[in-house]
Parts: C-alpha cells; structure tokens; sequence
C-alpha cells in the first residue's frame, strides 16, 4: 500500500470519527436540554395523561311524601377492587388466603381456589385494578373494610373503593310518573322540574390512569368535595295515591279501557294529594307511562255542563224555574241531530235542574242556545270567567292551554253548531286537572285556587322555601250561581245520574260524563266513549274534590257512573273511613248527641267511652259486652255477652278484629267483604263464613 493510500484512509476514518463524536454530542446536548431545560413541560404532559381530576357525582336530594315517607332517594354504593400490586410481599402471603376465604363468602361465583389463584396470578403480572364487586351497600363496605389485607387501607392493602349513588323508590311505581325520572333523552314529573335543585353539584378527585383504562384515586380525600342536591316535600298522601291507583286499575281491567287518570285534590289549598295515571300496556296489564291528568286533552262532554249551567245562572234571567223542551231526546241544529245520551225518551217539557241531573243534551244545548244564541261571545267571556281558557299552571312540566273556540266572529273556527255543542262539552279540549280545578272552585264557594304539587324545598332538613296556597281568582262567580250550582251537583248524586255512588256514610256532590272520542286516530262514528266523573265530598263542607277520566272501555258498560264513578267512590270511601276530620263529632257543639252502640271486647269499650268522656255505668262482668242506648242524653246501658263452647258467637255488630278472634278461635274459617261493622254472617259451600261488613 502507498503512503498516499495510507494517508487517505486515516482522514476518512478520523472524519468518520469526528461525525461520530460531532453527533453524540448532538445527543448529549438534546438530552440535556428535554431532561434540565424542557423536563418540566414534558412530565405536566406524562402527568396529565395519567393524572387527572375525575368527577365525584353529588348525592341527590330525596322527595317525600307530605307525612315525611321517602318517594324517591339516591343510595349509596360502591364498587370494590384491589391493587395487586400494593401490597408488600410479606402482607401479600400472609394474607392472601384469607382474603380469598372471604371473597368466597361474600358472593359465591369462585371457590376459595379460585380467588386465591386470581389474587395471585394479577399480582404476578402485574396487574394493578382486579374488580370484584360492582353493587355493595354501605353496612357491607364497613364489613369488607375489616378483612383480611383489607383493613390495611388503601395504600398498604390495596383495596380500591369507588362509590356511586343509585335511585331507587321505596314505594315501588307507585305515583312513578308523578314522580318522574330524570335519564339522558327525557325528563319527566317532580324530578325532571327540579332537576337543578335535587342534583346539587359534583366534586372532584384525584386518580391515575392505570392498564387497562381504570382509575387509581391518589389519596381518600376529595380535592373538591360534591354539594348535594336539596330535598323536596310533596303533597302527596300516600294512602289516598294508593287507593286511586288500585280503584282505577281495577275499573281499568274491568272494563278493558285503554288509558285513565285520577287526580285528588284537596278543596281548601289547592294541594294535589294524589294523581295516579295508568296505560294497558297489554291484556289485563297496566302501567304508568304518560301523565294523561296534565298532558291529555280532549273534550270533557258533560262534565262541562257545569260550566254552561254556571253561565246561564250567572246572566241573571235564568233560574231554577226556567224550563225547556227536551223533545223526548232529540233535536237538530243546521240540519244536525243531537241526541240525548240515552236516546229516545218520553220526556218532553222539565225544569233546569232536572235537565242537569239527567245530563241531558238536548236541554242544556237548548238552554244556552236560547240565551246565547245572538251573542256568543258573552258565553265565551263567561268560559274565560271562569278561567277555563287558561292552563292551571301546576309545578311539572307537560301541561299545554285549554283549546277553547273564543271568536265567534272567526268563521273558520265558529260555525253555527258551535254554540249548543261547545255547551255540551265538545268542540273545544281541556285537561283532566283543568277541568278539576274548575270544579274545586265550585266546591270551594267560588274561590279558584292554583293545584301544586311540591309544598318545601329543604336542605340539610331545614325548609329553605316553602309554597303557600295561591288563590287565581276569589270569585269566578257569584256566591248565588255558586250555591245553585252546589245544590245541583248534589242533585247529580242523590237522584241523578250518579245516584249509585251515593253513600249512607258521608254526602258527595259531581257531575258524570260520557263523550265520543275524536282525535288523529279515533272518529266520532267509531262509537269509542271517554267516561268521566268530577266531584267532591263530603257536599255540605268539601274537603277534596276529584276527577276521574277512563279512555275507550271495550266492556262492561262505558257510561261515566258506571266506569269513572266507582273509582271515584272507592277514594271518597277510604278517604272518608280513615280521616277522623271528616266525621262529625258525637258531642259537636258542646251537645251530647245519642251514644253510639258497640258491640265487642269490654276493656277496649271502656277505653273508647272514656275516651269521649261518655257516662257508662260498666255493670257488666264478662270480656264481653254490648253498649246499648235508649235516646239523647240517656246514660247507656251494658249487656253482658256470654258464649258457649258450641254455639256460633252473634257477631254482628262487632268490629272485624273482634268477630275474627272470637270465629277463628272457634276453629272457623272465616272470609269477609266491606268496610265497617259485621252487618251479616253466612255459611257458603265450602264450609266457611262469610262475613259482610258495612
């Protein structure tokens, strides 16, 4: 080799060299740089994709009931994992057994085996998040804490809590539309409106993201910790919601309907104490799914009657003496036929009131026709008197304005049989609790008040506001029409078409109604009827007033007192048998009335006689006895019962509780039906008594 070559090849290999040395140092200096100059900017990156706030959701506030019963709460749990890796080696072995004894315990889906090779072979791979639970209540998460490894914490153990909250309601679907839900496409009823107050607001905490995608929390503590929502207090009675639900789903299989609504409302405040709304989801089944007492309207039929009835009288000629031609049932307008409910009938020439509590279309369509003919618009001004243009304004969303014709003058929506069918309660629509509010302001002597649902809104149990009754209008119309109108509701129920709703017990007053259904999928000439009852009890001194409207019943009849006034019964019943408010008395008004007789345990008579402070002389000596009285002011007198081994005890008379014990003791089988006091005893085939109550 030349030393030219020699020479050549030294200076590449040294620029080759120096390349070398020039881009080590490149590499030097760039790590220098990203680890003492950018260091700091690339780890808050690192750290922010690993690191991060996770958002801690607030504990929901809880509706109740007026009487303070839970309707609705958000519970508590959790779910629980481990960090396999946590752990010491040492901690890991000397509790790894136990722990998967008691994981074995707790669910029962793995063997002791099973958890313990699971424990072992995360640890091994280094697995840092191994759930085992995705629902464990509070108590169970305190027990959970003292297990083996566990009860070391979090750090040391390695056991991972991360708690959630789960809305649940106590009573089931009971008022689960009034109540209401809130998800990501919808929210309906109490919830959906208060939302924003019962939801409060999130925390935040710190957790790592680890393999896997799950969440390490880096310490207890929340860094912000969540606000939780407000409470809110219903006025709903769960007693009165629950016997509105049963009777109207019971009236629903009966006569196979296809959607009803009951509301209760109370007269007095306007509070809503019950509104229950079921839909036939299939045959025999029915289930709350639309709040058809404020988002359905249709044209009520005869219960606006009232309202025709309350505008005549309100113009002042019109009276009690006012008769008309009912024709026997049938008369026509513009060529129009309009025919009384039941037909053809002989009746021809009646007075107002019995026009009303017969529900005839014909007379009161006449009636108004005669004073309202050449001025429409008066009957209109009198509607909206009346206020039965205007939504009620209650606390939930859903509800839309009444669609009432209200220009005569407007030929496309007013033609000439407008008037006496708008009388009769078609060509205009109205919600359940629309036209319900119309009728408490008739039982409460003409004061309208606004329904509401929600009374408190309290916060750590402190009321932080509160809703008072508000009165829309004190006056809808004078305190004579009013009175008139009262006195010809009660009419309804003591002879008129209502007149199987009539109770010995207590007095109601209401109006029925039966409509033919038109909407976008049923016509008039489908023959599908709504029945419909509003009311009130007891009539002398209202204290609720109530609606019941039944949507297309197949069977078993669709007129409104036999489809909606049962149910409407059922509630007055139980509202009537349960609160002692309603019942008058003995010694009312400082006057000892006739003692009430009483048949049954002795010592449990005693303690109800002294309780009313009522003389009796207790010469009877027996367990049992039998108060007798001979008048007003008599003191009564005490006979004492004895039976035999052998005979059947004469029970009537006697509380259920009495006659139950002295039956069944007898070794009777014993069945019963009603309410009330033993009114009579029978043997059926089977060998059992029966026992009717009433």
């Amino acid at each position: 080799m030349s030393e030219t070559i020699k020479h050549s090849m030294i200076r590449r290999l040294q620029l080759v060299l120096l390349g070398l040395v020039v881009l080590a140092g490149m590499v030097i200096f760039r790590a220098g740089k990203v680890f003492y100059v950018d260091g700091e900017s690339y780890r808050a990156k690192a750290d922010s994709a690993y690191i991060h706030y996770r958002q801690i959701e607030a504990e929901r506030g809880n509706i109740y009931a007026a009487d303070g019963s839970l309707l609705a709460a958000s519970f508590p749990y959790f779910s629980i994992a481990i960090d396999p890796v946590a752990p010491t080696e040492a901690d890991f072995r000397a509790n790894v057994d136990s722990l998967a004894l008691c994981l074995a315990r707790h669910d029962g889906k793995r063997t002791v085996q099973e958890y313990r090779r699971q424990l072992i072979q995360a640890r091994s791979a280094g697995k840092r998040y191994l759930r085992f639970d995705n629902k464990v209540s509070y108590p169970e998460l305190q027990a959970m804490k003292k297990w083996p490894l566990f009860r070391l914490g979090q750090y040391r153990g390695g056991m991972v809590v991360e708690p959630f909250n789960l809305r649940e309601k106590p009573y089931g679907v009971l008022a689960h539309r009034t109540i209401g839900y809130v998800t990501d496409e919808v929210s309906v009823g109490i919830e959906g409106q208060y939302d924003a107050l019962l939801s409060g607001r999130d925390g935040q905490q710190l957790v790592r993201k680890i393999s896997g995608g799950y969440q390490l929390p880096l310490n207890d503590k929340h860094e912000i910790e969540p606000e939780n929502g407000r409470d809110i207090v219903t006025t709903l009675d769960i007693s009165i919601q629950d016997v509105a639900e049963t009777a109207l789903e019971e009236s629903l299989i009966r006569h196979d309907a296809e959607y009803g609504s009951a509301v209760v409302m109370e007269v007095a405040t306007g509070k809503i104490v019950a509104m229950a709304n079921l839909t036939r989801m299939e045959e025999g089944l029915y289930f709350e799914k639309f709040n058809y007492a404020i988002g359905d309207r249709t044209e009520p039929g005869s219960t606006f009657k009232l309202a025709s009835v309350l505008a005549l009288l309100e113009e002042g000629g019109c009276d009690f003496n006012e008769t008309v031609d009912l024709e026997r049932g049938r008369c026509t307008y513009h060529g129009i036929p309009m025919s009384d409910s039941e037909g053809k009938h002989e009746l021809t020439m009646v007075t107002l009131p019995r026009a009303f509590w017969r529900s005839s279309n014909v007379g009161i369509s006449k009636l108004v026709s005669r004073y309202y003919r050449d001025r429409p618009a008066d009957f209109v001004a009198r509607l909206k008197q009346f206020h039965l243009h205007e939504p009620t304004g209650i606390q939930i969303s859903g509800e839309e304005a009444p669609i009432l014709p209200t220009n005569p003058a407007d030929r496309t929506n007013w033609s000439g049989i407008t008037l006496p069918w708008l009388s009769i309660g078609y060509e205009l629509q109205l919600s359940p609790l629309q036209t319900l509010v119309f009728y408490n302001a008739v039982a409460n002597g003409g004061k309208m008040m606004k329904p509401y649902l929600v009374s408190e809104i309290r916060e750590h149990g402190r009321t932080v506001e509160r809703f008072e009754p508000v009165v829309v209008d004190p006056h809808i119309a004078s305190p004579k029409s009013i009175a008139a109108v009262q006195q010809l509701l009660r009419m309804v129920v003591d002879s008129g078409t209502a007149r199987t709703l009539k109770s010995p017990y207590y007095s109601a007053a209401g109006k029925t109604g039966t409509s033919l259904i038109n909407n976008e999928l049923v016509s008039y000439h489908q023959d599908i009827y709504q029945a419909s009852f509003a009311g009130y009890f007891p009539a002398e001194s209202p204290r609720y007033s109530c609606i019941v409207v039944i949507s297309a019943p197949r069977r078993n009849g669709y007129y409104g007192a036999d489809v909606a006034g049962p149910v409407f019964k059922a509630i007055a019943d139980r509202v009537y048998s349960s609160q002692l408010e309603g019942h008058q008395p003995v010694n009312a008004e400082g006057k000892l009335r006739e003692a009430p007789k009483a048949k049954g345990y002795q010592p449990d008579l005693r303690e109800v006689y002294n309780n009313l402070e009522w003389p009796v002389e207790w010469s009877a000596s027996s367990e049992w006895a039998a108060v007798q009285t001979s008048g007003v002011g008599a003191i009564p007198a005490v006979q004492s019962l004895e039976f035999t081994d052998r005979a059947l005890p004469d029970v009537r008379g006697m509380g259920l509780r009495d006659a139950l014990f002295l039956l069944e003791n007898k070794g009777w089988l014993v069945t019963f039906s009603g309410i009330g006091k033993v009114k009579g005893v029978r043997r059926e085939e089977s060998g059992a008594l029966h026992l009717t109550l009433g």
